[in-house]
């Protein structure tokens, strides 16, 4: 779906979680992942993971580190067909207990640094005369927390909120010069790292999770990192040309149950 095209993923050196999913998916579709992150050592370790990968270092909320970024992956791989936004940082801390360090940091990487990337590879799609040669999409990784709450969350839910409505802007402005931009809005996506996640408020996550797959989701079985990937996978290809300022969930259906699966 994807054969001979390159794929720029942003925050997707680490060793597991959303990231590698859409790593591994662009591969499964004949692309060429080239892999976004901050950190030298963890991109070592991507690149003998994957081989026919690229990588390149840099930070999405620093602007000068984005054009950095384009400029050197156009002169090695030449044209960057599809960008896919993924770096992001969480956050689980009241509102009026967060101070402003914390604040900027998120909104810095969630939102900002989506914003920064997307400007630096609209320039280089678009080239001088503001008009893309097929194909050329991107894809924002939003959260299920950009519609639905819970306590602790409500900082990040803004962040991820700001991604939709700021990918459907994208997709109304730069449709007409050829470019599609969609969302896909992960529920809890199994990994080492979430499950850290979890820790913030029970002590015991796997059975959290036995109990969310159970009784918290339409279909009772784990969603993997390949799963949101395929997704991704789905959006940026010409499967999906007719299809832009779209947000696709992928969470087991937990987001359209009205109550949980044991209250009935």
């Amino acid at each position: 779906m994807l054969k001979n095209c390159n794929v720029l993923i942003t925050g997707a050196a680490g060793g597991s979680g959303v990231g590698i999913g859409v790593v591994k998916a662009v591969i499964e579709a004949g692309g060429r992942p080239v892999i976004n992150g901050r950190n030298q050592n963890r991109l070592a370790e991507a690149k003998e993971r994957f081989p026919l990968a690229e990588v390149i270092q840099g930070d999405v909320s620093v602007s000068a580190d984005t054009e950095r970024m384009v400029a050197e992956l156009a002169d090695r791989v030449g044209r960057i067909h599809f960008l896919v936004n993924n770096a992001g940082i969480g956050l689980h801390k009241p509102p009026h207990l967060t101070d402003e360090e914390d604040f900027d940091r998120l909104i810095g990487v969630d939102f900002r640094g989506t914003w920064l990337m997307t400007k630096a590879w609209l320039k280089h799609v678009l080239g001088e005369n503001e008009k893309a040669n097929p194909p050329a999409a991107a894809v924002n990784i939003s959260s299920v927390h950009a519609r639905k709450a819970m306590p602790g969350y409500g900082i990040y839910a803004g962040a991820k909120g700001a991604v939709e409505s700021f990918t459907r802007g994208l997709a109304v402005h730069y449709g007409r010069f050829g470019v599609r931009f969609n969302s896909v809005a992960p529920g809890y996506v199994h990994s080492e790292q979430n499950l850290d996640l979890i820790r913030n408020w029970t002590d015991d996550p796997e059975a959290w999770v036995r109990d969310l797959i159970q009784n918290h989701q339409a279909t009772p079985q784990l969603i993997e990192p390949i799963d949101v990937g395929r997704t991704v996978v789905f959006l940026l290809s010409d499967a999906a040309k007719a299809v832009t300022g779209q947000t696709l969930t992928v969470d087991g259906g937990s987001t359209a149950l009205l109550y949980p699966m044991n209250f009935v």
